[in-house]
């Protein structure tokens, strides 16, 4: 066999075994898509919209909605309808970030749906209430929904933090065992 071939087959072999090892499309491309999601989301111009706050009463979001123009209630649902999309993807990447990092814990994994789905309920209610098909005031809950979703996120996000720390941990206890 010439080196050329051998060198074809090496590197075949380690491109191939590559993205199982150090690369995860998946996650690449579901980054890729919450990036473009939200940098539109922030161009569309979002500022101060329900979403972002910890909690809301009924009163001040009926306030904020009466309060916006025909001009501002378009942006909002187009924010809106943008915001399931990165609802969509942000709970997926949670999703396998929780599987990668907890792979004995098979059940923990589900726990990155439980702030989507309270952030799809929000946002759904929202896109509802802009095209006036629905009144914010059967809505009550609707501020609490926005805690449970915080709240909800902020642990999901502490267990990834913590998961990505233990993976670190690990690694460089192994790169330093193996450099002995």
């Amino acid at each position: 066999m010439s080196a050329l071939v051998v060198a074809e087959k090496n590197i075949k072999n380690a491109v191939v075994g590559m993205p199982s090892r150090y690369f995860d499309f998946r996650m690449i491309f579901v980054w890729s898509v919450f990036v473009i999601v939200l940098t539109v989301i922030i161009k569309v111009d979002s500022q101060n919209i329900l979403d972002t706050r910890l909690y809301y009463t009924n009163e001040e979001a009926i306030q904020y909605i009466k309060s916006l123009s025909r001009k501002d209630t378009y942006r909002y649902l187009l924010t809106e309808i943008f915001n399931l999309i990165l609802v969509v993807t942000s709970t997926v990447l949670l999703y396998l970030s929780l599987k990668r990092f907890y792979t004995k814990k098979t059940k923990l994994k589900y726990l990155a749906l439980v702030p989507g789905a309270f952030a799809l309920y929000e946002a759904s209610t929202l896109i509802s209430v802009l095209t006036d098909q629905a009144e914010l005031k059967a809505y009550s809950w609707l501020g609490l929904i926005a805690l449970f979703k915080w709240l909800t996120l902020s642990i999901v996000l502490f267990l990834v933090v913590l998961g990505l720390a233990h993976h670190f941990k690990n690694k460089y206890k192994t790169l330093a065992i193996s450099k002995i």
